[in-house]
């Protein structure tokens, strides 16, 4: 199990930094935000995805900035990376 520099704990089925179609699926959400949310379910899965909608909830309201920083740590491969990136 890995963990974001927030917290957020979650494991991979594979390593998405190398992702190929991953990387195809980012550059359409530049254009279209949106595209994004089925981007992060089929990251995490149906189990992982809500939980990270609540550890991304500030106020009662599920903060888009962090979610898209917290998917994009995770498909670096950690904090680390991220950082590198």
């Amino acid at each position: 199990m890995k963990k974001t520099q927030s917290g957020f704990e979650y494991t991979l089925d594979r390593d998405y930094s190398k992702d190929w179609e991953m990387m195809e699926m980012l550059m359409d959400v530049e254009s279209n935000p949106l595209k994004l949310i089925p981007i992060v379910k089929q990251v995490l899965g149906p189990e992982q995805y809500p939980r990270l909608k609540e550890h991304c909830r500030k106020d009662g309201v599920v903060d888009a900035e962090m979610i898209t920083e917290e998917l994009m740590e995770i498909i670096a491969g950690g904090p680390e990376k991220a950082k590198k990136s």
